[in-house]
């Protein structure tokens, strides 16, 4: 049981805990993450998770959700010049270089609908973490 000092208000009790700290939490998730998947990209729309576990991801989604959300409007033969995909490109993509992991849970449902899709229509298992949910192939 933690003990507050009487000088700390309620609301920035959580800057005295560590483990609360963003770049912690951050941290912790990509341990576990880094502890499950092997080689070869992690997919997901929070790249940040892959890159602090040392997991590569897929380049075209380094921006995370923020492409992935714009990249509508712009014509398919730009996309791949300027790198991005939308979920018509991910079948493509997916299939050149499957992804080691699944990572979802961070955005909303309907944007990580194709990815989620991809990992169960692919015989991937879930795996709870402790912010987000990590898919990873099935063992042979």
């Amino acid at each position: 049981m933690r003990i507050w000092p009487a000088f700390l208000p309620a609301r920035t009790a959580r800057f005295a805990l560590p483990e609360l700290w963003g770049p912690n939490r951050v941290h912790a998730v990509a341990e576990d993450i880094r502890k499950r998947v092997g080689d070869g990209p992690v997919l997901t729309l929070a790249p940040i998770y892959a890159a602090e576990a040392g997991k590569q991801f897929y380049e075209q989604l380094v921006v995370g959700v923020i492409v992935w959300r714009a990249v509508t409007p712009i014509p398919l033969e730009e996309r791949s010049r300027f790198k991005v995909v939308g979920s018509e490109e991910l079948g493509p993509l997916l299939r050149d270089r499957p992804p080691s992991a699944i990572l979802l849970g961070f955005e909303d449902g309907r944007l990580e609908q194709p990815m989620l899709r991809y990992a169960q229509e692919h015989g991937y298992r879930c795996i709870p973490l402790e912010k987000g949910i990590l898919w990873i192939p099935a063992r042979d």
